[in-house]
């Protein structure tokens, strides 16, 4: 049995949460004697391989029926403390209500010898482990966790970014607005960086030359670190930047294919380049709102950002991969309040990057109709953020909105145009009679819109409170 248990080879699909779980086994495996243990094969494969929910319920009834010359006193403490750090997942994946962690300690306690040192050692852990208990349980109930996303450029890490920095800005956590800023500055340079290699890729793919004296330039960027970190950008940095970025076949090519070149955020960079790279540059507050929203951050792929008000915590979860490896995510927020889905309403006639036959609008649909009518989500109220509205309305009258969505009918206007998209978006909802969506016209004061968050999370509380009572 042991053999086969503990061998690398023998594949056994825990979740990561269960972790605990599995390397309690492994220590009781390997602490037993294999000659005097009677645990059944039978009762090791249930304990490995049954679901979450039942694991802890398997695992307790174990400790229950084992006789104390089983364990020594170093075994027991090892038992105890892989228990306490399982006790903050049972209740996340299912476990009965009744607190199986506490139950788990009752049933080794009456494994250690009375009056012995491991006795007295014990019982202080288990009071500190309770303790610890009641704090996590207090935590969770007055932890609120809501889920932001989006299409590729919708802006949702930019609005995250905003909170960032309003988080800063409330908690008084730095002793200025400089210093706050001063810590974005890598990022932005990165930003900047990326934002010319993203315009030089598109442009090669569409065979667009350069003129012969910025060809070198690409050579120096491209050579680059991903990330830049330093305090100032050097000449040997931002002189290819200006330089190619001043390029007529550079303009040209923003210009002639707008659809398809820089989102808003990079050509802000770019035209920002002389003040960027100034010596005394300190980050705006709109430098960093944009910041992480050209490429997306791809070395974290969910960013939390928390707000305590009151004795309320409101946690913000970022999923920060591409389309595709979004929906493998959803699973793991079926618990969340809510999902707040961030549209960027100029992209109605812009393609993807990596996908030039689709619409980022029509992507950004399907993601909505998939995060939506999502099983995980079936219960999760959705806030839907539209936002990019200035942006929408200079558009309009360059760019007809029925050219890329021929039901719409209302021309330039821009009012017509917002209740549009938004219909496209809300109708989409398959459970209207149970799924509330919560839409909101972003505004550029990142408090207002972050007041709306919360007033809609309030009320979305509020309900589920009066439905736990039924009185919905």
């Amino acid at each position: 049995m042991y053999p086969a248990v503990l061998d690398v080879r023998v594949k056994f699909k825990w979740p990561k949460a269960l972790l605990p779980v599995k390397f309690l086994l492994r220590g009781l495996l390997q602490n037993l004697d294999p000659v005097a243990d009677t645990l059944p094969v039978i009762e090791v494969y249930r304990l490995l391989n049954f679901t979450t929910g039942s694991n802890a319920v398997v695992l307790e009834g174990f400790l229950s029926t084992r006789h104390p010359s089983s364990f020594n006193g170093d075994l027991v403490m090892t038992i105890q403390s892989a228990i306490s750090e399982l006790s903050p997942y049972l209740s996340s994946f299912g476990a009965p209500k009744t607190n199986l962690s506490e139950r788990m300690l009752g049933s080794i306690s009456l494994l250690v010898p009375k009056g012995s040192t491991s006795e007295i050692d014990f019982a202080a852990r288990n009071n500190e482990i309770e303790v610890q208990l009641k704090r996590d349980r207090w935590i969770s109930k007055n932890e609120i966790h809501i889920l932001v996303m989006g299409g590729g450029v919708s802006g949702s890490a930019a609005a995250l970014n905003k909170m960032i920095v309003l988080d800063c800005h409330m908690k008084q956590r730095y002793n200025d607005q400089a210093t706050v800023t001063v810590s974005f500055k890598e990022r932005i340079f990165t930003t900047l960086v990326r934002a010319m290699l993203t315009l030089l890729d598109a442009m090669t793919r569409m065979s667009i030359n350069l003129s012969w004296r910025n060809r070198a330039h690409i050579a120096t960027l491209r050579s680059l670190p991903l990330d830049i970190e330093v305090a100032i950008l050097s000449q040997d940095i931002i002189d290819p930047i200006r330089s190619l970025w001043k390029d007529p076949a550079v303009q040209e090519f923003i210009h002639e294919f707008q659809a398809i070149s820089l989102n808003q955020p990079s050509n802000y960079f770019l035209d920002s380049l002389d003040r960027i790279s100034s010596f005394n540059y300190v980050p705006t507050y709109q430098d960093i709102a944009l910041c992480g929203d050209i490429m997306g951050d791809k070395a974290k792929t969910v960013i939390e950002v928390a707000f305590k008000i009151g004795e309320l915590t409101y946690k913000f979860f970022h999923i920060g991969v591409q389309h595709l490896a979004k929906k493998k995510w959803i699973s793991s927020f079926e618990n969340v309040t809510a999902v707040v889905f961030v549209v960027n309403m100029s992209e109605y006639d812009e393609v993807l990057y990596e996908d030039q036959t689709m619409n980022r609008m029509q992507e950004a649909l399907s993601l909505f109709d998939s995060i939506c009518n999502s099983r995980w989500f079936s219960k999760t109220a959705i806030i839907l953020m539209m936002n990019e509205g200035d942006l929408l309305q200079e558009k309009l009258r360059r760019s007809p909105l029925d050219y890329h969505f021929p039901d719409y009918t209302g021309g330039d206007n821009y009012d017509a145009a917002c209740e549009y998209l938004l219909h496209r978006f809300v109708s989409l909802n398959q459970n209207a009679a149970t799924k509330q969506i919560y839409a909101y016209y972003e505004s550029d004061d990142i408090e207002i819109t972050l007041k709306f968050i919360l007033g809609a999370i309030q009320d979305i509380l509020l309900q589920l409170h009066l439905k736990e009572c039924g009185l919905l």
